[in-house]
């Protein structure tokens, strides 16, 4: 499906937030599974991945931004970061959400033992904010 020419400069506008290159490997709409993730972390970005695709979002997964950080999905439409916890505490989610650009909004999705691990978290799975605004709560340290 094609998108809209304003939803087209939203896209545009945020692929300006990326560090493309042929050695980045990072094309939109592509999967990449890394081997050192684990099977768990893979499973759900891949679940994320799919959810986007099938609403017709575009998305760059392993996407490196300019500054050199690398999220595991980026929402391309809507200019949100998706990072999925998997062995990560709350307080290195909350380091690592420094480091994008701050521009964009931000979730985060749990694992299933990420939840074990830091019960202290809400129950829920998805954690979001917006950078640089981040808040204890937004984390629910």
């Amino acid at each position: 499906m094609k998108l809209s020419g304003t939803d087209q400069k939203i896209v545009n506008d945020n692929m300006r937030t990326l560090a493309l290159s042929p050695k980045s490997g990072s094309h939109v709409n592509c999967f990449k599974y890394h081997p050192q993730n684990t099977e768990e972390h893979e499973r759900l970005k891949f679940e994320i991945f799919k959810e986007l695709r099938d609403q017709n979002i575009p998305v760059m997964v392993e996407a490196i931004f300019v500054n050199g950080c690398r999220a595991d999905i980026f929402d391309l439409l809507n200019g949100e970061i998706i990072e999925v916890l998997h062995t990560e505490s709350p307080q290195e989610a909350k380091e690592k959400v420094l480091s994008y650009p701050s521009i964009l909004t931000y979730r985060f999705a749990r694992t299933e033992a990420n939840k074990a691990k830091f019960p202290s978290h809400q129950s829920g799975g998805n954690i979001q904010g917006t950078h640089p605004n981040i808040s204890e709560e937004s984390l629910n340290v």
